[in-house]
């Protein structure tokens, strides 16, 4: 399995895959990225039902890495984006803390994947900006460097 194929949220076994996610997942690691990205578009369309359901984010990412794969980083960027953000939301409502940066390896996984799409299509400083806001320093390690 390649590291692409593996989406972040199988790190969180807290958010069970739909059959329809397992076999987008199948079809990406057999590169079949066209097919990959209409069984995701199902599912998603499928799931717009319940907007607040964090499972949208596994078929964003996997329809973030199909748009990767097939080098349109914009539309990879738009996916990884909105994927973090439901992910970044549900986790905010899980522990009742309003912070800005990653709330979860999840959500800082998209984050990387969403900065390497903006860094693709020559946007930098946005990409730059999304990990500076995504992993803070801290103090102590801004004084170290000093």
């Amino acid at each position: 399995m390649t590291t692409m194929a593996m989406t972040s949220q199988q790190q969180d076994e807290r958010t069970p895959r739909s059959p329809l996610q397992i076999q987008a997942s199948h079809l990406f690691e057999a590169h079949q990225f066209k097919s990959c990205e209409l069984v995701a578009l199902m599912e998603l369309s499928q799931m717009k039902q319940k907007p607040q359901d964090v499972g949208i984010a596994i078929t964003l990412e996997i329809l973030g890495n199909c748009a990767v794969s097939t080098d349109r980083d914009r539309q990879a960027n738009d996916y990884f984006r909105d994927a973090a953000e439901l992910v970044h939301s549900y986790f905010q409502r899980e522990t009742r803390e309003m912070k800005e940066e990653a709330t979860s390896a999840w959500e800082a996984n998209l984050r990387v994947k969403e900065s390497r799409a903006l860094s693709n299509v020559g946007s930098i400083i946005e990409a730059a900006s999304i990990l500076e806001r995504s992993f803070p320093r801290t103090r102590n390690s801004e004084q170290q460097r000093q």
